[in-house]
């Protein structure tokens, strides 16, 4: 018969299985950025090489190798594509419960935590796409298991096969390089429990930090000098490079108490558990609350900023980023909105979650500090505290640019940390019924997502049915991008991408021109020629979407035209082929 452990683990798989069911993965579409990066699989896939585009910053060349291997065998498609991103959400969340089951948690805190991590906005909404961020994370969490493995032993063959996790993971995103660093790091301290045989000899500790750093840093060295030397380096990478450079003193403190806020967000159904014995501990919560609050208090009556902080993917009433026209470039209003009620509701809870994550990580640093008898295994506490703050860390060199989903790796590693130091999750009723919030915000949330995109790409197949081409349409970011970047071979400038344009100007995703627009709503100078409705969960109801046209555009077709395309048919089918797929 299945453990206690088992069972718990079947039940996450399949309430996760059937969430998943339940939002759908159908849509032969990008979303987001995955464009780029299904164009160098789509490349692959027809013999043209590994073609990255100038949008393409990450590293990438883990990713669409097994996504062209996944195409060669099924044929290429964003459906194929979004399958392998789930599977990789899979490995990812399994290797998360290992890790917490390494740092000595209980199986029902190690299933908790798998939870936590599965059903989190970020995680699970970023499992519909072809972006990086879960497979880099899946990567990096599978690397984490198995540095705490090659530790713990010690096993260098652990460390090596971590090594080459950890390697795939800079292959996909460059922050991989982090989680290498800290196991060598970790590997060096003569660091033993009081009660294990003495430590290692300084040699066989430095071979172990070889072990595990090497080979990341010796990919890293190889692709630094690529982008740095290389004449085919997408702009895109340059761009991260000169990234590095512009932030501030100041941006980097906005920044950090952003991320770390959004964290404590993440982090809520874990922090309602929270329960400080120490008096050491009741001082370090009063101090990074008030320090928190005060932050926050600043931030609102300066420029009445309120949760979510970062851009991107996390918003109030949905999640994902909209980049139509209107939504996207021209910064209007459009429904579900949020009350203020709602808004500094979230700021306030997120405020105390992250001044409770700050106290259990202040916590587990002042142990292994003070080597504390409950730190029974300091170097895989080291460990989990180095991948931590470096990847943080690293992260922040982003800062120019930083988008909720950098914490995607970041977030788990914060909560290893805690157990690490002894928080272990009591999952009763608090925790639960946080969880289930939380489950439904990322279910509805991305459920309202992939509807939104299944009835824009409807709209837009019917407009490319009806022999309007791609250069006449503005249907969002990533139609155009789709569509036209790889022809027109070109990447928009940072001033240019920033927001603030004027209403005049084109949007800057590759529009050549605009007398078709696909919006959320009306537009000045435009008349409505079609629409498509989808269900909502998040916000119940009907959300919509319109297919505009430019008043003064000749013939000009008009809601009672008797041709007119069928308005608010079902969304579910005649999605356009994406641009030179082979049929």
């Amino acid at each position: 018969m299945l453990g206690r452990g088992s069972l718990l683990l079947v039940s996450l798989a399949a309430l996760w299985t059937a969430a998943v069911l339940a939002v759908g993965v159908e849509g032969n579409f990008p979303l987001s950025d995955d464009w780029a990066y299904a164009h160098v699989v789509r490349s692959l896939c027809s013999g043209g090489g590994l073609d990255l585009l100038p949008w393409t910053g990450a590293t990438l060349l883990a990713q669409v190798l097994y996504g062209w291997g996944a195409c060669k065998i099924a044929g290429f498609s964003y459906d194929v594509l979004r399958l392998t991103t789930l599977a990789a959400s899979i490995a990812g969340v399994g290797a998360f419960y290992f890790v917490l089951r390494r740092l000595e948690a209980r199986e029902t805190t190690a299933v908790a935590g798998a939870a936590l991590l599965a059903f989190s906005p970020l995680w699970f909404h970023l499992s519909f796409t072809f972006m990086t961020d879960v497979p880099f994370a899946a990567f990096g969490l599978v690397a984490t298991a198995l540095y705490l493995r090659g530790l713990q032993a010690p096993s260098r063959a652990a460390l090596v096969a971590g090594s080459l996790a950890a390697a795939a993971a800079f292959l996909i995103r460059q922050h991989g390089l982090w989680i290498a660093m800290a196991a060598g790091l970790a590997a060096l301290p003569a660091l033993q429990p009081r009660d294990s045989a003495p430590p290692r000899p300084a040699a066989s500790r430095l071979a172990d930090g070889v072990c595990a750093g090497a080979l990341p840093l010796l990919v890293a060295c190889v692709w630094t000098l690529w982008a740095m030397l290389g004449s085919d380096v997408p702009q895109a990478v340059q761009n991260k490079v000169a990234e590095t450079s512009l932030a501030s003193g100041l941006v980097l403190a906005d920044v950090a108490f952003r991320s770390l806020v959004t964290l404590g967000f993440l982090f809520l159904p874990w922090a309602v558990t929270a329960r400080w014995s120490e008096p050491h501990e009741r001082r370090l919560f009063a101090a990074a609350m008030l320090a928190l609050s005060a932050t926050a208090a600043f931030a609102f009556f300066h420029n009445g900023a309120t949760m979510f902080y970062l851009p991107n993917i996390l918003h109030p009433r949905w999640i994902g980023a909209l980049t139509t026209r209107d939504a996207f470039f021209l910064r209007m209003p459009f429904e579900p909105t949020a009350s203020s009620a709602l808004l500094c509701a979230l700021t306030v809870a997120s405020v105390g979650s992250a001044a409770a994550l700050l106290t259990r990580l202040a916590a587990t640093t002042r142990g292994l500090w003070r080597a504390d008898a409950n730190i029974r295994k300091p170097r895989l506490v080291l460990f989990a505290l180095l991948a931590l703050l470096l990847s943080w860390l690293g992260s922040l060199l982003q800062a120019h640019y930083y988008f909720d989903r950098y914490l995607m790796l970041i977030f788990p590693l914060a909560v290893a940390c805690c157990v690490a130091g002894g928080s272990q999750a009591r999952c009763g009723v608090a925790f639960a019924t946080v969880l289930a919030a939380m489950t439904t915000f990322s279910v509805a949330g991305t459920h309202d997502y992939m509807e939104f995109h299944r009835a824009r790409w409807d709209l837009l197949g019917a407009l490319e049915a009806g022999g309007i081409t791609a250069d006449e349409v503005d249907g969002g970011f990533e139609y155009n991008a789709e569509r036209l970047a790889a022809e027109l071979g070109t990447s928009p400038s940072d001033a240019q991408a920033r927001p603030g344009q004027a209403p005049t100007v084109k949007s800057w995703w590759w529009v050549v021109d605009d007398e078709w627009i696909i919006a959320l709503g009306p537009l000045d100078g435009y008349v409505e020629e079609e629409r498509n409705q989808y269900p909502r969960w998040l916000a119940p109801g009907q959300g919509h979407v319109l297919a505009l046209r430019r008043q003064d555009a000749p013939q000009a077709r008009r809601a009672d035209d008797p041709s007119k395309a069928q308005s608010d048919r079902p969304h579910a089918s005649g999605q356009p082929q994406p641009h030179g797929e082979e049929q």
